[in-house]
Parts: structure tokens; C-alpha cells; sequence
């Protein structure tokens, strides 16, 4: 599988970019080399006789704006949404929108952050990776 990161609004991949600490690495829920791979995992992991079941809790994408409680502790003040910690912004998740809606958060909106429904479309892309595995 190819490396299909989760990207921020200033177009770095989690990767090379990661939000808040070096082990934060997202990929993008809404491509389909990511839902194959989870769901390979799933299925793998399903076969174990002894498992019961699998929790996907942390099927999620970086939290935009950290607890209040936690933002000293990074050294950050985060009164707003800023870009290097909002993801997916992915090529892939970008046509998506852009096929369903005309719109390309990066090049069409002026602070793609406040719009409802690129908000709820990036929502939706973890939804249904989860509902469909």
C-alpha cells in the first residue's frame, strides 16, 4: 500500500508533519487503500478465535483544538481553528468533496474551516469507514 496520509490544512502529511507529537500518524479514511487496509486488519484480527470483538474507538482524525487543560502542556494556545492541526485535506478527499459539492476547500474557500459542509463531509469519511468495515 502506498503511504496515503491524512494531510492538514497547510498541505503537509501526517507523516512528516504529525499534530502535537511525533507518534501521531493519520491516514485518510475516505480513500479506498485505507478502508481496504482497515479492514484487512479487522478481518484479520476477527479470525482469532479467542478475540470477541474489535473496537475501533480511535478510528478518528487529530482533534482541531486540544482541551484547554492540555494546550499548556504543548506549549500552544489554540483560540481557534488553525491549519496545521486540522486534517484531511488529502488529494483524494479534496476530488471527493470537490465532485460532490463543486467546491475545493483549499483553492475555493477563504477559511475552509468554518464551512459546515467540508466539516461534515471529513466527519462522514470516518462514519462510514467505521460503519463499513
Amino acid at each position: 500500500m502506498q503511504i496515503v496520509d491524512a494531510v492538514n490544512g497547510l498541505g503537509q502529511p501526517a507523516h512528516s508533519h504529525p499534530a502535537y507529537v511525533d507518534y501521531y500518524k493519520f491516514l485518510d479514511p475516505s480513500h479506498p487503500e485505507v478502508q481496504e487496509f482497515v479492514r484487512g486488519n479487522v478481518a484479520a484480527l476477527a479470525a482469532i478465535p479467542e478475540v470477541d470483538d474489535i473496537h475501533l474507538d480511535y478510528v478518528r482524525m487529530p482533534d482541531v483544538i486540544l482541551a484547554e487543560a492540555l494546550q499548556p502542556k504543548y506549549d500552544i494556545v489554540q483560540d481557534r481553528e488553525f491549519p496545521q492541526y486540522d486534517y484531511n485535506y488529502s488529494e483524494h478527499a479534496r476530488r471527493l468533496f470537490k465532485e460532490q459539492t463543486g467546491i475545493d476547500p483549499l483553492k475555493d474557500l477563504e477559511n475552509p474551516s468554518t464551512n459546515e459542509a467540508w466539516r461534515q463531509f471529513r466527519y462522514d469519511s470516518v462514519s462510514n469507514l467505521v460503519n463499513n468495515v
